[in-house]
């Protein structure tokens, strides 16, 4: 049984409880595309919404191979978020690369990771400081983070797998959780507390707790308690190295720099103290340990339960094993670079493994999200009333392009508060796409000719018109989509708000992965546990073990 097994059984009961107190107008709305997962029954909407717990998935394969290959659009019943209208992948990066007035993501993505159960402040959850940090100031470091990065993990691995030469049995979720985190946290916040156990557990319960906002307060606590003398020190010699530049100190290159820097330079003075700036570092840990973990074990279990006449465990230790030789024992930037074979074997794993079967979520909007009280799937009726959209402009609620999002060449258009989401898990399953796509082959983004290939299959898009009914429209018409391997591979996303961190997270897994085979064997895996639906998501509900040794060398 895994680490997140309870937790998740109790977060999922909350979750029904609390979604039927808050449930979202799950009326469909009136558009031309297909539904898929509602029955003829009666209160047929909120069973299917009930049934979309456990099914969402499934429907979202069906719809899929009998919609969006053919370029429709579909709309699937949602326990959390109401009717989610489905694009297609042709369809994908033009509407996901317009602009933030016409496609929201801000609060979408709030809504996604239930920052209003965990933000008892709303300035450090809504504004961009968190997502300029992974964005902005870790990829510009990542050449002089990665070997403080390879180190701290290496240091996890003695610690967590040991370094005996004897077979011993390890849990993969747990040792994973527990090894991302701290290499994450070496980027955040540097040592002594990226190796605080206690602080390093209570931000891995945290990301966890976002629907018991009462647990996540006591865990905030926690973690504050273990941080806020480190955040109160480097506030103290920021200000004195600001105020006196001979200061004798050199400021870190961390998170907590970054903010501190940020706020300053942003004359955002009033959010430099150490409670803050705690609860931004709590937020990117929020953003960043799940989905890295989940990646994390399903790699190792994708990878070792393949089968080993493939050769594919032989290439990938030979090629870190040369590279790690050649870079002196040191685990740089640019012999990281190098790995190109376990860099496949990475991306096969995030398309065979996605963390969710759908994702990207996106709210066409009318106004800037300034509404506390008004779920977006609720705003269509209002919007349609002269007189409450009036009200809404007068309260300084600015309806922003009222004819919504249409698609003329397929007679569909976006209301308001449609959710818009990707199938993703349908895309990385397409035989049409990837040969074999329910197995595993480390090789496949290795070889160019394939990835060739799977531009190919994405190279004949029709042209799609999309009017948001602006003057921009008009200018964009004449502009058609051309084949990208971004509308294939969707693990990191897609258009202009791609995963801040993918550069990040494709260090660590490369250091995580080069780090076991170079210095331990791992047994094959027999049977590989099954991720659990929920919803939209991939729950590691068993997360399996594995049976390592150390390497004599």
């Amino acid at each position: 049984m895994s680490l997140i097994s309870p937790l998740a059984a109790v977060l999922s009961a909350m979750a029904i409880v609390l979604g039927l107190l808050f449930f979202p107008n799950m009326t469909p709305q009136p558009t031309l595309h297909p539904r898929v997962g509602w029955r003829k029954e009666n209160a047929s909407t909120l069973r299917a919404a009930l049934r979309s717990c456990y099914k969402l998935n499934d429907w979202a394969l069906e719809g899929y191979n009998a919609y969006a290959k053919l370029n429709i659009p579909y709309v699937l019943p949602s326990f959390d978020r109401g009717p989610i209208t489905i694009i297609p992948a042709r369809l994908m990066r033009r509407l996901y690369t317009l602009p933030d007035t016409d496609l929201d993501i801000r609060m979408t993505q709030q809504e996604t990771n239930q920052t209003r159960w965990v933000a008892w402040d709303k300035k450090p959850a809504e504004d961009t400081f968190v997502w300029d940090v992974l964005r902005k100031q870790i990829t510009r470091n990542l050449r002089q983070l990665t070997p403080i990065v390879a180190s701290e993990i290496e240091l996890s691995f003695n610690r967590w797998w040991g370094t005996d030469k004897e077979w011993k049995s390890i849990d993969i979720w747990d040792s994973c959780w527990k090894i991302v985190t701290g290499g994450i946290n070496t980027t955040l916040c540097g040592s002594p507390l990226c190796r605080d156990a206690e602080f390093l557990q209570s931000c891995q319960n945290h990301s966890l707790g976002g629907l018991v906002w009462f647990v996540c307060a006591i865990l905030f606590n926690t973690t504050m308690k273990r941080s806020k003398a480190v955040v109160q020190e480097r506030l103290e010699k920021t200000a004195m190295l600001r105020a006196e530049p001979t200061y004798d100190w050199k400021p870190p290159q961390d998170a907590i720099q970054w903010i501190i820097d940020d706020l300053y330079a942003s004359d955002n003075l009033t959010q430099l103290n150490a409670k803050t700036i705690c609860f931004r570092l709590l937020l990117l840990n929020d953003v960043s340990i799940p989905s890295t973990s989940f990646s994390v074990q399903t790699l190792l279990l994708n990878l070792f339960a393949a089968d080993p006449a493939l050769g594919f465990l032989e290439a990938l230790r030979e090629e870190c094993q040369t590279v790690y030789t050649e870079s002196g024992g040191v685990w740089t930037y640019d012999a990281l670079k190098k790995l190109k074979i376990t860099e496949s074997a990475i991306r096969e794993s995030l398309r065979l493994s996605p963390v969710g079967g759908i994702g990207l979520h996106r709210t066409v909007i009318s106004t800037p999200f300034t509404y506390p009280c008004i779920p977006p799937i609720c705003l269509e009726p209002i919007l349609c009333d002269e007189m409450l959209r009036s009200r809404l402009i007068e309260n300084k609620l600015q309806v922003v392009n009222p004819k919504g999002i249409s698609l003329p060449d397929y007679r569909l258009n976006l209301p308001h508060g449609t959710v818009i989401a990707s199938p993703i898990e349908p895309i990385h399953y397409d035989d049409d796409i990837y040969p074999h796509a329910n197995e595993y082959n480390a090789f496949r983004f290795a070889d160019p000719e394939a990835v060739r290939a799977i531009l190919d299959k994405l190279s004949s898009e029709p042209n799609s018109n999309i009017s948001t009914g602006g003057p921009r429209d008009r200018e964009s018409k004449s502009a058609a989509s051309t084949a990208n391997i971004d509308e294939a591979f969707l693990a990191f996303g897609i258009g202009k708000h791609i995963c801040p961190g993918r550069f990040f997270v494709m260090v660590e897994m490369k250091l995580i992965l080069a780090i076991i085979l170079v210095h331990y064997d791992v047994k094959p895996v027999k049977v590989k546990p099954k991720l659990v639906d929920c919803l939209w998501l991939k729950v590691p509900w068993n997360s399996g073990t594995l049976v390592v040794r150390r390497r004599s060398n």
